[in-house]
């Protein structure tokens, strides 16, 4: 069976494979559509093929051609970023509620929130929120410094740990069932809000024909309606785990 052409080969079969992935990671970090990514290469395809000669003599590196051709970047309001942030930050709350019951419902006793547990989870909610609002500078430095990002990212997982078992002085002491029926709503709540968010999809597509088909639906990728189970399935799979392995 012929190989699927891949995305590059598809869009600029005359250009470098390797030249076009970076063109196109580097125009996605800083939050260009899908369609200016395909006529910027289809461009560039054309050049290519027309000269005889490669990318990256007739551009230079893709990262820095793309950032000089100045194309439209999309910037999310305050607003948007709030929106984006709220189902993330509202389902670890209902993971914290969920899994700090755990314990005390095998046990029979209390629930207790510890400070741990609170700075932990302050920690995460300021990455999510962090993400959200800065999106576009923390792409570019992953695109740039993948290492340097994926340290910094496990630091601070290993530093978020830290806090939730050193610091396990108790600040609250409730009672577990109405805790952990909030953290189940909260949840439930987190996920109505991940599949109520408009699709995210941007596919790059040739610009070929655009102007003359109607744009195909936009149905929510794979990624986005796994994340309305992520958090439900994630906590019932570690709940279920510490039930039988915490002492």
């Amino acid at each position: 069976m012929p190989e699927t052409p891949t995305l590059e080969e598809t869009l600029a079969p005359a250009v470098e494979p390797a030249w076009a992935s970076r063109f196109i990671i580097a125009a996605r970090a800083e939050g260009v559509r899908g369609d200016a990514i395909a006529d910027a290469l289809v461009e560039v395809n054309d050049d290519v093929a027309t000269s005889g000669e490669t990318a990256e003599i007739r551009f230079g590196p893709a990262e820095a051609y793309e950032a000089s051709l100045g194309l439209p970047r999309e910037r999310i309001t305050p607003a948007e970023a709030v929106a984006l942030v709220a189902p993330s930050g509202i389902g670890v709350l209902g993971i914290t509620a969920v899994l700090s019951c755990v314990q005390p419902l095998r046990d029979g006793g209390p629930a207790h929130l510890s400070l741990g547990q609170v700075i932990g989870t302050g920690m995460i909610l300021a990455a999510i929120a962090a993400i959200a609002f800065w999106g576009s500078a923390v792409a570019r430095g992953v695109v740039r410094r993948p290492w340097v990002f994926v340290s910094l990212g496990w630091v601070w997982f290993m530093a978020c740990l830290a806090c939730v078992n050193l610091l396990r002085q108790p600040i609250a002491t409730v009672a577990a069932w109405p805790v952990l029926l909030a953290g189940f709503g909260l949840l439930g709540l987190s996920s109505l809000l991940y599949w109520r968010q408009p699709s995210m999809a941007d596919p790059i597509t040739p610009p070929l024909g655009r102007a003359d088909r109607p744009p195909p639906p936009r149905r929510r990728p794979a990624g986005q309606v796994g994340l309305v189970w992520l958090f439900p399935l994630g906590t019932l799979a570690v709940g279920v785990l510490l039930w039988f392995v915490m002492p």
